[in-house]
């Protein structure tokens, strides 16, 4: 019972730092396209 809960926590430690990753590029991508917007502009 205890090992399992262990893998889980786990699981959603890694899940959470995988959504973390994908925001941070997601929000990078935005932010430069913005940029490349306005220098265009």
């Amino acid at each position: 019972m205890c090992d399992s809960s262990s893998i889980e926590k786990k699981f959603r430690f890694w899940k959470n730092v995988r959504i973390f990753r994908f925001s941070k590029l997601f929000l990078s991508i935005v932010l430069e396209k913005q940029i490349t917007i306005r220098f265009i502009d």
